[in-house]
């Protein structure tokens, strides 16, 4: 199960699909301001990044456009236009990272430790923002249990990892569900 606020991140960022940006003109100092807003379809605004001088802030929000807290501090990598691409939360020592593909849908979610992929981690689907797979990680490498899912959500692959390799007996289903064959690795 999910922690809850990374519940209401993941609602929130998942609604970040397109963006406004305005121009505030120049602060006291001569120096550039800017704000951009990116808002959910219906409008809410979700995150906004406030720009003055060097200086530059993030607000997060939820579908409501309710300010999302606590996060401790948060770090935003974007692409050349300012879009998030990938954004890590850092809350009471847990780091959560959300990647997104170009045209802002959720890619990727997860926590990191040491800068690795840590427990649980989650890919979407770039068109529909369906689960597209869920890998569990531990020091960066795969390991524990792999699905992948069919546009439908059944089931496509189900297999384990042990340290970045498949191990055990692997099972492949068609669209249907259906199982369609498996296959043994390793030992």
């Amino acid at each position: 199960m999910k922690h809850p606020i990374a519940q209401v991140f993941n609602l929130a960022l998942l609604l970040l699909l397109f963006s406004s940006c305005s121009d505030t003109g120049k602060n006291p100092s001569g120096q550039t301001s800017a704000t951009v807003e990116f808002r959910s379809p219906n409008g809410d605004i979700v995150a906004i990044r406030n720009t003055k001088g060097p200086d530059t802030s993030w607000t997060f929000n939820n579908a409501l456009g309710e300010p999302l807290l606590p996060y401790d501090s948060l770090w935003v990598g974007t692409d050349t236009t300012g879009q998030p691409r990938d954004v890590i939360f850092f809350i009471k020592g847990h780091q959560t990272l959300i990647s997104f593909y170009p045209n802002m849908q959720k890619m990727a979610e997860g926590e990191l430790k040491n800068q690795q992929r840590e427990g649980s981690w989650t890919a979407y689907d770039m068109e529909t923002g369906k689960k597209q797979s869920e890998t569990d990680f531990v020091n960066g490498l795969e390991h524990g249990s792999y699905t992948v899912y069919n546009f439908n959500g059944t089931p496509r692959i189900i297999g384990q990892y042990n340290n970045g390799n498949p191990i055990g007996e692997w099972s492949f289903y068609d669209d249907q569900g259906n199982l369609a064959g498996t296959k043994k690795y390793g030992n």
